[in-house]
């Protein structure tokens, strides 16, 4: 990994992230898949490579599944610095500036529930750099 990636990363768990790896072994995860509730909403990313990533908002529920979302209001497609650039500095939904529009998903953009396994999670104790997070 590159030093940017490994910082962008650590600042994801920093922020309150809960991150999972699916299909993990001693070569580490082979998608990565990170997701902070916002309560109505939630900031999702999923990682496949340093050159496959995306991430989206979507909205929550009892009965969504925020890895397989049916509406979201924003969506970002890039390598992973990138993505990891977009959903880290994506404004929280209770700003002025936040995506607010919500739309259907667009095919593709979750995590088939065949990828799921196996999981492992992780959650860093929170230190919010930010105000909002």
């Amino acid at each position: 990994m590159t030093d940017e990636l490994t910082r962008l990363l650590e600042w994801l768990g920093r922020q309150g992230f809960v991150i999972s790896s699916f299909q993990g072994d001693r070569n580490g995860p082979d998608v990565l898949a990170a997701i902070y509730d916002w309560g109505e909403t939630a900031d999702v990313l999923i990682m496949h490579s340093k050159t496959e990533a995306r991430a989206y908002r979507a909205l929550t529920g009892p009965e969504v599944d925020l890895l397989a979302p049916g509406y979201v209001v924003w969506t970002y497609f890039s390598n992973a610095v990138w993505t990891l650039r977009a959903v880290l500095t994506l404004p929280a939904p209770n700003h002025p500036e936040a995506p607010v529009i919500v739309q259907v998903a667009p095919p593709g953009i979750g995590l088939p529930m065949e990828d799921r396994r196996p999981v492992r999670l992780r959650m860093r104790q929170q230190y919010s750099l930010r105000g909002d997070r």
